[in-house]
């Protein structure tokens, strides 16, 4: 079965409109992240690392050091 006969594109002459429909889809999807969704800015992304530790009671300020 046969669809197409001679098809003959010229993919290099016409490299310059797919590379432009391949820039505006990318600058589409670009848009749905940065405003629809955002962009995830967890710790990961803003540097450093969150700890939490739970006490008891109220601990001695002095006495709790950090190990940086």
């Amino acid at each position: 079965m046969e669809l197409f006969r001679d098809v003959k594109i010229d993919w290099l002459g016409r490299s310059g409109t797919f590379l432009g429909c391949f820039a505006d889809i990318q600058r589409g999807w670009r848009a749905v992240v940065l405003f629809w969704h955002g962009l995830p800015l967890d710790v990961d992304f803003k540097g450093g690392t969150v700890v939490r530790v739970k006490f008891d009671h109220q601990p001695d300020a002095d006495r709790i050091s950090c190990c940086c």
